[in-house]
């Protein structure tokens, strides 16, 4: 995956409402070219929504306009909700690795705000902790810092 690109500890953050580039290369082991493409996006609940379907096997790029997004058919979009791309050939989802043959990729995953920059994980992960023990957490670094001082 060329874009987004992946980052360790780091998830793409895009704005609700804006056109997202997913831009890919295929590896050199691929001999057998895909005859189309369909991209699905899996949400928090795994429920998986197709994109874009029947795109001619050597694409290699795709602008998904999130405002096309079907709340009726799909739940809406949820902000700070971690999502993935998943691109498959004419094979299907569920298609087993084969030789010379593309893989079901499923190894992209952004969220969406109202804003768009990077989101640090950890700091997403946090935000699913109960608040009594963030509060908590937060009680302990600052006794650790006053006992600090204090030594000081």
């Amino acid at each position: 995956m060329l874009e987004p690109q992946a980052r360790e500890n780091y998830v793409p953050r895009y704005r609700l409402g804006e056109v997202i580039t997913f831009k890919w290369k295929y590896d050199n082991n691929l001999r057998i070219q895909p005859k189309n493409l369909t991209l699905q996006v899996a949400g928090p609940d795994r429920q998986q929504v197709t994109i874009a379907a029947n795109l001619s096997g050597d694409t290699t790029e795709y602008k998904w306009d999130t405002n096309d997004w079907d709340d009726a058919k799909a739940g809406p979009l949820l902000e700070y909700a971690r999502y993935q791309l998943v691109i498959f050939d004419e094979r299907g989802k569920d298609a087993l690795p084969e030789s010379g043959r593309l893989m079901v990729y499923r190894g992209t995953t952004f969220a969406l705000s109202q804003t768009s920059t990077i989101m640090c994980t950890v700091c997403a992960d946090a935000s699913k902790l109960p608040v009594a023990l963030v509060s908590m957490s937060m009680v302990v670094a600052m006794v650790v810092v006053a006992v600090v001082v204090q030594l000081v």
